[in-house]
C-alpha cells in the first residue's frame, strides 16, 4: 500500500475513535430531572383523600363459643318402703331379746317399714295386728321401695328384767311297773305356761334339778326307780337372767 492510502485510514480510525468517546461523556450542566413542586403537591393531596375516604376495617366477629348442655338430673320415684317377711319373726318393743314380745310376723307377710336401727339390722315396722310399731331383724325379710328414705331411730330403752311368772300344773299322771326289786316310775307332767319372758324351764325331783326346758315348754316325761309306798315330789319353775319364778309342785307315790 502506498504512502498516501496509509495515512488516510489512519486519520479515518482516528476520527472513528474520538467520536465514540465524545458519545460516552456526560453532558456539562444537565439540569436533574426533578419533577415539579405542583405536580408533588397535587399527588400527595389525593393520597390523603384517598386514606380518609377509605371505609374503616372492622372488628372481625369471632363465632360464638360453644356451649354444653346441662346434665338432667334423674330423680328416683318414690315407692313405699316395705318389708316382706321370709321366715316367722318376732315383732318385739325394741331389737333384741330383752324387749318385749308386740307380735309374730309370718312368712310370706308384707309390712309398712317406719325407721331403722342406726347400725343394727333392725327395722320398726307398723304393726299388722294393731296399733303401734315394733322392731324386727331384717335377716329373715326382703326390703322393697324406697327404704334408703326412712328415718333413723334410737332404741327405746330396755326394762330391769323382772323374774317371769310362775307356771301353773295343769294335771299329771303316772304308771308303775314292778321291775323285780322295786317300781319303774313314769311320770308325765303338763303344765301352764304364764310366762313372756322365761329362758327355759327347771324341772325337779325331791329337790334335784333333773331337766333343764326351753322357753314355752308345757309337758315332760320321767322315769324313775321308786319303792312303793314312797313319795316322790316334782317341782316345775320357770327362770331367767332375773332369776325364778318359784315351783309349782305336786307329790305323788306308787302303791
Amino acid at each position: 500500500m502506498n504512502a498516501p492510502v496509509k495515512i488516510l485510514s489512519r486519520l479515518t480510525l482516528s476520527i472513528l475513535l474520538l467520536f465514540v468517546l465524545g458519545c460516552n461523556l456526560p453532558l456539562a450542566h444537565q439540569p436533574p430531572m426533578t419533577p415539579p413542586m405542583q405536580s408533588q403537591v397535587g399527588t400527595i393531596a389525593a393520597l390523603t383523600l384517598q386514606a380518609v375516604q377509605m371505609p374503616p376495617l372492622g372488628t372481625p366477629t369471632l363465632p360464638p363459643t360453644p356451649t354444653s348442655s346441662p346434665t338432667p338430673t334423674i330423680t328416683p320415684t318414690y315407692s313405699p318402703p316395705r318389708l316382706q317377711i321370709n321366715a316367722a319373726s318376732d315383732c318385739r318393743k325394741g331389737p333384741g331379746q330383752e324387749y318385749d314380745i308386740v307380735t309374730t310376723l309370718q312368712a310370706g307377710e308384707r309390712v309398712d317399714i317406719t325407721g331403722k336401727h342406726p347400725t343394727e339390722d333392725y327395722w320398726v315396722v307398723k304393726n299388722p295386728r294393731g296399733s303401734g310399731t315394733c322392731w324386727v331383724r331384717g335377716e329373715h325379710a326382703t326390703l322393697s321401695g324406697s327404704h334408703w328414705t326412712v328415718p333413723t331411730v334410737s332404741p327405746p330403752p330396755t326394762r330391769t328384767p323382772s323374774p317371769p311368772a310362775r307356771p301353773s300344773l295343769k294335771h299329771y299322771e303316772f304308771v308303775c311297773t314292778w321291775n323285780g326289786v322295786n317300781n319303774d316310775m313314769r311320770m308325765t307332767i303338763t303344765w301352764t305356761d304364764r310366762a313372756d319372758n322365761e329362758a327355759g324351764y327347771r324341772i325337779y325331783r325331791n329337790g334335784v334339778v333333773i331337766a333343764d326346758l326351753a322357753p314355752n315348754t308345757t309337758t315332760y316325761v320321767d322315769v324313775f326307780a321308786v319303792n312303793s309306798g314312797v313319795p316322790v315330789t316334782y317341782g316345775i319353775e320357770a327362770y331367767n337372767v332375773a332369776g325364778g319364778s318359784g315351783q309349782a309342785t305336786f307329790s305323788d307315790a306308787c302303791p
